[in-house]
């Protein structure tokens, strides 16, 4: 546990987030990190139904 507790707060350090996230442990570093991720889908999503695209017609 101490580990990745330990990769999280490196990894909060090399990406130059605050000190909250360099300080905290594992928990709300997953919880920041399944955030990120959801909104990413959600972001992902809306830009895939949202944009148009031209649908070839069918000549029968």
């Amino acid at each position: 546990m101490q580990a990745i507790n330990t990769f999280f707060k490196n990894l909060a350090v090399k990406l130059s987030l605050p000190t909250f996230f360099q300080d905290s442990g594992l928990l709300f570093n997953n919880l920041f990190l399944t955030l990120v991720a959801v909104l990413s889908l959600v972001c992902l999503l809306l830009v895939i139904f949202l944009i148009p695209t031209k649908k070839r017609a069918k000549n029968v």
